[in-house]
């Protein structure tokens, strides 16, 4: 069966093999990250990879981290026709096939006795650094390797660029919802972010349990969704199985069918909540550490699901964790997606749709997100330089410049000046596309076209907005 492309996959594929032909006329075993935002069909592209590949007398490995990701791949993959094998614990093995699903953990005690690939195409390559990644990584050094991921980076600050050669930029977020690939979206933000201390990257859980525990905050928490997304399919990300179920029980005692899952919720039980939610029979839906990277709830439901808001409860220092939490409602979809933000992760990482420069190279792990401010009449989170709300038609006044502002004895201070740097996001945006210009091979001027392409477009929106 062969694989239908919408265009933009069809230009990522085309600088994919463009890398990789370029590494080769260098001397090198490629090896290159695909990045594309959540919702880009990043699954779909491997797909077709591994059918080109394999036509050619390839042989290709799909490396998981996830067992989720390895049951739902696998039905991506025969859907579309690709006959695999599943190296996996638990899972029957064929390896006389020349496509191979892989769980990491596993397969890095089968090195010695599975074959080199051709290919390896990595899942949530982000997570390259760790040692069973980059043991495998090092043994199969002469096979062409394609790392996928929404966001090349890593909680550390390390950059990708001792495992990969090259970064290829997919569409941006941006470009998807413009295009109508993807949602577009309003966000609120009820509250201020709160300081933790951090473990590994990202935030203490003891503290933001504690924080984030109290009725008040649950009763805000269900309070907004009736006020916002009433009747919305609803995910909802949550700090601890008992923060999680908390949630749940005060929507269930205002009689809002809800419901929890994690990763330890039983195969079965998980596909029936899953269907009662795609149903409708659930309304709101919390998980931990759950509907995180990659995790397709169609493919794990086995019926269509299109979730229309989001409720980030979970604070996060991580970049990569906020998109993916978003990016469950960018689904394509007649309404905008509502994104209700009771964990600050929206002041603390920006919007979806901002520009981010990714980069193979080391990063500041304490670089500042693009500012926002927030309506103190209706929590609608919007950027800088908006002076009237399009959500309530609040009006800002000029004299209403920088406060802080205190939650829970913690001092935080917020940028409300209401004014936009427009040269340094120009500069910005034109580093982006100069890259993609340079990688493509397009004509020279076309990311200078561009950009004021896309300067004349943001202005109507914002037209739209406040007028």
């Amino acid at each position: 069966m062969s694989i239908s492309m919408r265009p933009y996959q069809e230009a990522a594929i085309q600088d994919v093999r463009a890398s990789i032909s370029r590494q080769i006329k260098a001397g090198k075993t490629p090896s290159l990250i695909l990045t594309a935002p959540t919702g880009s069909g990043k699954t779909a592209m491997a797909s077709f990879m591994t059918q080109s590949h394999v036509a050619k007398g390839g042989t290709v490995y799909f490396v998981c981290h996830r067992k989720e990701l390895i049951d739902q791949t696998s039905s991506t993959f025969e859907r579309v026709g690709i006959e695999h094998g599943l190296i996996a614990s638990g899972y029957a093995a064929n390896r006389r096939r020349p496509v191979q699903i892989c769980s990491v953990g596993t397969l890095v005690n089968r090195l010695d006795d599975v074959a080199v690939p051709s290919l390896v195409i990595w899942d949530e390559c982000h997570h390259v650094g760790a040692k069973t990644w980059a043991t495998i990584r090092e043994r199969w050094s002469k096979s062409v390797h394609v790392g996928l991921t929404a966001t090349p980076q890593r909680l550390d600050g390390k950059g990708l660029g001792s495992w990969f050669n090259e970064l290829v930029l997919g569409p941006t977020v941006s470009d998807l919802i413009e295009n109508g690939f993807l949602s577009s979206y309003e966000i609120y933000a009820p509250v201020t972010p709160v300081a933790f201390h951090k473990r590994a990257g990202d935030f203490v859980k003891s503290e933001m349990e504690a924080a984030l525990g109290k009725g008040e905050i649950m009763g805000g928490i269900v309070e907004q969704w009736t006020k916002r997304a009433k009747g919305l399919k609803t995910i909802g990300f949550a700090v601890s199985v008992k923060h999680s179920l908390s949630i749940v029980e005060a929507f269930k005692e205002a009689g809002i069918r809800a419901a929890h899952l994690d990763a330890q919720s039983a195969p079965w039980a998980r596909r029936a909540t899953l269907q009662s939610f795609a149903r409708g029979d659930v309304e709101v839906l919390f998980n931990v550490d759950l509907f995180g990277e990659g995790f397709d709830l169609a493919a794990n439901s086995g019926m269509d699901v299109t979730v229309e808001s989001v409720i980030l409860a979970r604070p996060t220092a991580s970049l990569g964790l906020h998109l993916q939490q978003v990016g469950r409602a960018l689904r394509p979809k007649a309404q905008p997606a509502i994104i209700l933000d009771h964990a600050g992760n929206t002041v603390r990482h920006g919007f979806p749709d901002d520009i981010r420069l990714w980069s193979l190279e080391d990063y500041d792990v304490d670089e500042k997100a693009p500012p926002t401010k927030v309506c103190p009449a209706c929590f609608a989170v919007v950027r800088p330089h908006i002076m009237v709300c399009p959500h309530c038609g609040h009006v800002w006044k000029p004299s209403e410049g920088r406060k802080l502002v205190e939650v829970d004895g913690d001092l935080v201070k917020l940028d409300r000046s209401g004014k936009r740097d427009t040269e340094a996001e120009s500069r910005t945006h034109l580093a982006h596309l100069k890259r993609i210009e340079i990688q493509r091979g397009l004509p020279s001027g076309w990311a200078d076209r561009t950009l004021s392409e896309w300067i004349a477009r943001s202005a109507v929106r914002s037209s739209r907005q406040t007028g």
